[in-house]
């Protein structure tokens, strides 16, 4: 008679519960896929990618929610508080009744790093002849 000699792994073996693989793929993609939702967010609203400057102005006052932000954007489209300008007349009034109604005199412009300087000079004619003269241009820095 032979008998073989177990190792200390194998009678352990039978005592241990396996691991169901539908439940652990389960709770594995659980996990997985709203991480990947979070990762792939929608940008919410315009996308403008300002200059890069090496010593900017801190502006927080650009956060708050009554500021004047005029964007511009690669394509030349000019936006007033997230909202689409037809053209350098409309975004002058807009800018008027803004400040009637109460919004700080300084505006804000983000105009993309490639927009035409032609454009953003538009705005900010628009911007001069709303009579507003307090003009930030935002910028990251570098």
């Amino acid at each position: 008679m032979t008998t073989s000699k177990k190792h200390k792994w194998q009678s352990y073996s039978a005592a241990r519960p396996a691991i169901g693989i539908f439940p652990f793929s389960l709770v594995l993609l659980c996990v997985i896929i709203p991480c990947f939702a979070i990762i792939h967010q929608p940008h919410h609203g315009p996308v403008v990618e300002v200059p890069h400057v090496r010593s900017p102005h801190d502006l927080r006052a650009a956060d708050r929610e009554d500021a004047l932000k005029v964007m511009v954007q690669r394509d030349g489209v000019m936006l007033e508080n997230n909202y689409k300008v037809v053209n350098t007349t409309e975004l002058t009034k807009r800018l008027r009744i803004a400040v009637a109604q109460g919004s700080p005199r300084r505006v804000y412009v983000w105009a993309d790093r490639r927009a035409k300087y032609g454009t953003v000079k538009l705005a900010l004619d628009a911007i001069r002849a709303a009579g507003l003269e307090d003009v930030s241009i935002v910028a990251e820095k570098d």
